[in-house]
């Protein structure tokens, strides 16, 4: 993830991953959010990407 909060990528293998964002701004408590991002497989016979697929 990058400093602005965006998250990029490309996917190689279908899964659930997650992970925890912190934000902090110099004033206790930091906050805290955890996230979750499914991956799909690409359905068989697809290919390319876009809306299509």
């Amino acid at each position: 993830m990058s400093s602005s909060g965006l998250i990029r990528g490309t996917p190689t293998l279908a899964g659930t991953y997650s992970g925890i964002v912190t934000a902090s701004n110099g004033t206790a408590p930091d906050a805290t959010q955890s996230f979750t991002i499914v991956i799909q497989a690409k359905p068989a016979g697809c290919i390319g990407g876009g809306d299509s697929c």
